[in-house]
């Protein structure tokens, strides 16, 4: 119990089921943890240093949105789907229909 408590302290406790295999994989999977654990703390840091900042202006959030749907439904679509038919329009949508299916 102390070699888990000592990994769970040392923030590697995603290991704590491996103690069983070969000692090099080991120390390899818990490099492993402990890089991803320091970039989840840098980005959670980052994350923190944005919200001290305020919440942006209204017409911000707009101009966010507005490119958020225009990447989402324009640029993405036309570069990895470039066969696709363009979008009709006139096709009637309903609950339990579209169009004459």
């Amino acid at each position: 119990m102390a070699r888990h408590d000592g990994l769970y302290s040392f923030g590697a406790d995603a290991v704590l089921m491996e103690l069983a295999g070969d000692p090099g994989g080991l120390q390899h999977r818990l490099s492993l943890e402990l890089q991803e654990n320091a970039a989840i703390q840098l980005r959670v840091r980052a994350r923190i240093s944005t919200l001290d900042q305020g919440v942006p202006p209204a017409m911000q959030l707009k101009d966010i949105e507005d490119e958020f749907r225009s990447l989402l439904w324009s640029a993405i679509p036309d570069l990895l789907m470039p066969d696709f038919a363009p979008l009709d329009e006139r096709l009637l949508e309903c609950g339990n229909r579209v169009g004459d299916f």
